[in-house]
């Protein structure tokens, strides 16, 4: 199984925004916000000393304008791209306000074993 969640934080924190864990978020939380969830991690292909994972991870863009939410979502697409992970589905909530574009990647994971 691989940790990737560092990783990812580290590269989407540098977009410049606050990025937490979507089951640690508060409704006061300030706006816009990343979040992100790991959705699955299912071993593919594991051998004696190599192992090949799916990894998927579902990325939110919180906000309270669409222009705003759609520049940073642009924005996380493209890192998540250079981090070898592919989108595979996008969808937007709208509450109270409070818009959610919600995007849901697919990346491979490679663990050598020890």
């Amino acid at each position: 199984m691989i940790d990737y969640k560092p990783t990812l934080i580290t590269e989407l924190s540098a977009l410049g925004l606050p990025v937490l864990n979507e089951n640690t978020m508060a409704s006061n939380d300030t706006y816009p916000v990343i979040t992100y969830n790991l959705s699955t991690d299912a071993a593919r292909d594991t051998g004696d000393t190599l192992g090949y994972s799916d990894i998927y991870y579902n990325i939110k863009v919180w906000g309270k304008r669409i222009a705003e939410i759609e520049s940073i979502a642009v924005q996380i697409d493209n890192k998540m791209r250079t981090l070898g992970f592919r989108r595979i589905a996008t969808a937007e909530l709208w509450f109270n306000g409070i818009c959610q574009k919600e995007l849901r990647y697919r990346g491979l994971g490679r663990e050598r074993f020890e």
